[in-house]
C-alpha cells in the first residue's frame, strides 16, 4: 500500500489512496455540516421558546450541546488524524517498513503516525473535549430514556422539576469528566525516533499495555454496554405500556388484563420511535469499540493493523459522528410538534408573542379536581391537551402538566 505524496502539501503524505480519502472527506464534511445545522436548530427552536423548557426538552438541549462540541471537537480533528501520516520528504511504503519493524511498540506508533500540527496544547484540550462531549451524549441519551420512562409508564409519580434536572445534567457531564480523565491524562504530544528520523505526534501513551487494555474494556462497559442495556430496558417497557392497553371500559371487577387493541397513529409512532432509537444508538457505536477491542485484545498482525487504522478506524468514526447527526432528527425533526414550533419560530423570527390556550381535552388520575386561574383542587398532577395560538394565528399542539406540590403549582409544556 503506497502512501500518496501531496503536490499542493510539499512532504505532507497520506494513508489512502486518493478515491478512499475523497470518499472519507465527503463523508466526514456531510456528518459535520448535518451534526452543525439539526442540534442548532434544536438549540435555536427550545432556547426561544419559553414554554418548552421543561424537564424533557432541558435533556434534549443538553444532548443538542453534547453533540454540537463532537461536530466542533471531534470531527475535524479525527479527519486529520486518519487521512495524513508523517511530515517527511521521502516516498514511504508503510507496508514494507511495517513488517520489517519487529518492535511492537514503534509498530503502533508507526501506524498511527499523523504529524501534529495543532501544538500539545491543544492535543491534551482536544483529548479531553473529545471525552467529554461524547460521554456527555451517551449519558444525556439515557438521561432521556429514564426521563421517558416515568412519564409513559409511571405518569403519576412525581416528576423531576427543572431544577433538579439541571442536577442530573451536571452529574452527567461531572461522570464523563471522571470516565475520561484517565484518557486525557496520557494524551500529548510526544517526539517519536524512527529511522534515524524524528515526528512530533499527538496520541496516547499509556505506561503500560495492561493498563490501556484495562480502560479499553472499562469504557466499552461504562460508555456502550450499560447505557444500551439500560436504554433497551427503558424503552422496550415503554413499548410495552403503549402496545399493550387495559380494554376500554373494562370495570374495576373485570378483566383487566392488557391486550392489544387497535392501535392507533400516534401510539405506531412512538413505538417506532423506541425501536429506532435503540437501534441507532446500538449500530453506531458498536463498529467503534469493535475496532478499539479488536486493537487491544485481537493480537492483530503488523498488516492487520494498518488496514484496521487506515481504513477501518476512519469510517468507524464516521459511523459513531453519525448518531450526533441522527440525534436531532429522532428527538426533534421527526416530532410533528417540534416541526410546528420549528416552523413558528424561523417564520416570525420570534416566539415572543402573546398566545392562547384552547383546552381540547382534559385527563385526569382517580382524584378530581379543576385547574383555573393558576388554583388546584385535591388533583395532585393533571394534564391538558391543548393548542397554542400565536400572535399569527398558528395553531401548536402540546401537552400543559399542572402538577401541586407543597401548594404550589408547577407547569410544563410537552411537546
Amino acid at each position: 500500500m503506497e502512501v500518496n505524496i501531496s503536490e499542493s502539501w510539499p512532504g505532507l503524505m497520506y494513508k489512502q489512496t486518493q478515491p478512499a480519502i475523497a470518499l472519507f472527506s465527503v463523508g466526514y464534511s456531510v456528518v459535520f455540516a448535518g451534526t452543525v445545522i439539526g442540534n442548532l436548530i434544536v438549540v435555536v427552536v427550545i432556547g426561544r421558546n419559553r414554554h418548552l423548557w421543561g424537564v424533557t426538552n432541558t435533556f434534549i438541549f443538553n444532548l443538542a450541546l453534547s453533540d454540537l462540541l463532537i461536530a466542533f471537537f471531534c470531527i475535524p480533528f479525527t479527519l486529520v488524524n486518519h487521512i495524513f501520516i508523517v511530515d517527511n520528504n521521502r516516498s514511504l511504503n508503510l507496508t514494507t517498513e511495517v513488517k520489517s519493524c519487529k518492535t511492537c511498540s514503534v509498530d503502533k506508533y508507526l501506524l498511527t503516525l499523523t504529524k501534529n500540527v495543532f501544538g500539545d496544547a491543544m492535543c491534551r484540550v482536544k483529548a479531553l473535549a473529545q471525552g467529554l462531549s461524547v460521554g456527555a451524549s451517551v449519558f444525556t441519551l439515557t438521561s432521556i430514556a429514564a426521563d421517558r420512562y416515568v412519564v409513559i409508564v409511571h405518569p403519576h409519580r412525581e416528576r423531576l422539576t427543572n431544577n433538579q434536572a439541571l442536577w442530573v445534567i451536571f452529574g452527567v457531564w461531572i461522570a464523563s469528566a471522571a470516565i475520561m480523565a484517565p484518557q486525557a491524562a496520557v494524551s500529548h504530544e510526544k517526539e517519536i525516533l524512527f529511522e534515524n528520523q524524528t515526528f512530533d505526534i499527538c496520541g496516547e501513551f499509556w505506561p503500560s499495555e495492561a493498563s490501556r487494555q484495562g480502560y479499553t474494556a472499562a469504557l466499552f462497559v461504562l460508555c456502550y454496554v450499560a447505557p444500551l442495556v439500560a436504554i433497551s430496558l427503558l424503552y422496550s417497557k415503554i413499548a410495552a405500556k403503549v402496545w399493550f392497553k387495559p380494554r376500554p371500559g373494562a370495570a374495576d371487577g373485570g378483566s383487566r388484563n392488557p391486550v392489544p387493541v387497535g392501535v392507533s397513529a400516534c401510539r405506531m409512532r412512538v413505538i417506532r420511535m423506541t425501536i429506532t432509537l435503540v437501534v441507532v444508538f446500538a449500530t453506531t457505536w458498536m463498529p467503534l469499540y469493535i475496532s478499539t477491542l479488536l486493537e487491544d485484545f485481537g493480537n492483530l498482525s503488523p498488516q492487520q493493523q494498518a488496514n484496521l487504522h487506515h481504513y477501518v478506524y476512519p469510517t468507524a468514526h464516521l459511523i459513531a459522528y453519525a448518531n450526533s447527526f441522527i440525534n436531532p432528527l429522532v428527538y426533534g425533526l421527526f416530532t410533528t410538534n417540534f416541526r410546528q414550533h420549528f416552523k413558528q419560530t424561523f417564520r416570525t423570527g420570534s416566539s415572543s408573542r402573546p398566545m392562547s390556550l384552547a383546552m381540547t381535552k382534559l385527563r385526569r388520575g382517580n382524584a378530581h379536581g379543576d385547574v383555573q386561574n393558576g388554583t388546584a383542587n385535591s388533583t395532585p398532577m393533571t394534564s391538558l391537551k391543548v393548542n397554542v395560538i400565536n400572535g399569527n394565528g398558528n395553531r401548536i399542539k402540546g401537552v400543559v402538566t399542572t402538577v401541586v406540590r407543597n401548594s404550589n403549582i408547577v407547569q410544563e409544556t410537552t411537546l
